[in-house]
Parts: C-alpha cells; structure tokens; sequence
C-alpha cells in the first residue's frame, strides 16, 4: 500500500495528537497510567500475518514491500514479543487472543474509563476470556490502508456501524466441530456453522448475523409467492431510532424437514438498505427455488421437498423477525 492509516493515526487525526495518549502490552503499568490519564480506552489487538498463518510463498516477507522497510518501532516490539508456535496455512494456533492483549485489555479495564476492544482478524476470535467489564467490542476484519480513518469514523458516530458476522463466535473452542490443523484427512457432515448450534441447542456468544448500530430496525409485513421458478420475498424495513444507518436484511428458509434431516433454516438472500430515522423501505429480494432442494441420496440427484416452508426475515441475530410460509 502507498500509505496506511493505522488505528492511532486515525485517531491523531481525528482529535488532534495532544489529545491521545498511548500504550502498549510492553508496559502494562504505562499503559495503565494512560489508561487513567484519558476518557476512554481503545484497545486495538488481534493477529499479524504470521500469526493469523496467512500462506506466503517463497521467501517474501510478512506485511512490507522488503525486510529492509521495516520500521524499527515494529522489528523492536517483534523482538520482544513473546515467542508463538507458528501458525500454518490460515489454521491458527488457538482461536483465543494472545495472552499480552489479554493482559493488555485487563489493564484497560481497571482504569475504570470506557473501554472499546477492537479486533484485527480475519474470522472469529473467542471473547470470553476477557469480554466481561469492556463496553463495547468491534470486529474490523483486515480494514485495508484506511482502516484508521473508517475506525475514527465508526468510534465517533461520523457513521453508524451496519456490518453483521458472517460466522458464529463460539463461547469456547469445544462448541466448534472437532478440528486438527495436523490432520492429512478429515471427514465432515453436514452440521457445522450455525446449523450445528442451533440443532445442539449450544448458545453462542456471538450468533451468525450478530452487529450492532446507533439505531434499530423492525422488519415488518413480509410476503412470499411463488412465480416461475422463483421465490418473491418482500419485507417492510423501518429505522426506528435516531440515527441514519445502513443494514442489512437477512432471509433465511426453514424447510419441512421431514423427507431428511437438514438445518432448521439456512440464509438464502440477502440485501443492504440504507434508511434514515424513521424511514420504512420495501427490500424485495428473490430465491431460486432451485436453491431449496436437497440432494436425495437414493436417486443421487436434487429434488425439492414437498410441504410449507418457512420464510424468516431479519435484520441480524437477536432481531425482529418477520415470517412468511410458503407452499412447494
């Protein structure tokens, strides 16, 4: 990239540098001490390249055009930063942060300010382990050369955060199906994600579609029918709060189930509306029916189940929802 905006730089640039004070999981006790010294905390933790066990061929290095651009800032805190086994080919070593952010969010949390945790990740990271007594936990995934200012942007209500999980964030490691990063083979069924929580009836603590915005949504007034090979959905959305924000709508289909045992619903469309306070919009979205069918082992082929379909609008985890049933 020509140039990065980091979370501090963003937020420098924001509020002005004499206003951020700083620290690290170095020094705990400095942190601490700016910790006290300020409003509120914003912890950035989460995983380096090589920790997050992207594959990079050769002999390229992680995360700079050449070994020499390093700043020395960054190859000072890799020297000091206690040692990891390696992670390999995307499979973390854990899915737990490592142990000096934990340490470090600890010492944010006792500095009785405000505390906002913000994740740099590219998929789920358990919380539990330190969840308890922050305010607020965003998960930026890799937020490109810009993250910074979108950052600043999302941390000081310029806009309202809109993003929904696109996993499940499990309470512990053991609520995921089995795993071995080792492994030469594996065999999977069909019950993974967050199919396998909700037939296990296992409480996630972040389910799929799970976000939160400065506002609320209701979705009301669903209507399905059935056209050509096509499923019709529409939904009245309405932006109850006070704030304008974007969302997204989420359909999912719960199928009869009787013919075999499948999820208890799946996600088979989705949309983004933007809304203003008090707007309503009608979201039409649309399902190939092709896409309800299950494959029949016995005739090795795809049919569709005959018997009502449950059709659930939402906009994210823990939301209204709006249902519809339709008849195949």
């Amino acid at each position: 990239a020509p140039e990065v905006v980091t979370a501090l730089v963003g937020l420098q640039r924001a509020l002005g540098d004499d206003r951020v004070v700083t620290g690290d999981e170095h020094d705990l006790a400095a942190a601490l001490a700016a910790a006290q010294s300020a409003d509120a905390v914003v912890v950035v933790v989460g995983y380096t390249a090589e920790e997050e066990g992207e594959f990079i061929p050769g002999d390229l290095v992680l995360g700079q055009a050449g070994a020499g651009d390093v700043p020395p800032e960054i190859a000072a805190a890799r020297a000091a930063a206690p040692a990891r086994v390696r992670s390999i080919g995307g499979d973390r070593v854990d899915l737990g942060l490592p142990a000096a952010h934990v340490a470090l969010i600890d010492a944010a949390k006792r500095s009785g300010k405000p505390v906002v945790v913000v994740i740099v990740a590219g998929s789920a990271v358990l919380v539990d382990d330190w969840r308890d007594g922050t305010h607020a936990v965003l998960q930026t995934f890799y937020s490109g050369m810009h993250g910074g200012t979108a950052l600043a942007r999302l941390l000081f209500g310029d806009v309202s955060p809109s993003g929904r999980l696109p996993f499940t964030v499990a309470r512990a490691a053991g609520d995921y199906p089995f795993f071995d990063r080792d492994a030469t083979a594996i065999t999977y069924d069909q019950w993974h994600g967050y199919a396998l929580f909700e037939r296990d009836g296992v409480a996630p603590r972040y389910a799929f579609g799970h976000g939160l915005a400065y506002t609320a949504f209701t979705c009301r007034a669903l209507t399905v029918r059935v056209d050509d090979g096509r499923v019709a959905v529409s939904v009245a959305v309405t932006n109850v709060g006070a704030r304008a924000s974007a969302t997204p709508v989420l359909v999912f289909v719960a199928p009869p189930g009787t013919a075999a045992e499948r999820w208890p619903r799946a996600l088979k469309a989705f949309a983004r509306v933007e809304l203003a306070p008090g707007e309503t919009r009608i979201v039409r979205l649309t399902i190939a029916t092709a896409d309800l069918a299950w494959r029949d082992p016995a005739i090795h082929g795809w049919r569709i189940e005959p018997g009502a379909h449950v059709v659930i609008a939402t906009t994210g985890a823990g939301g209204e929802e709006a249902t519809a049933t339709v008849i195949l």
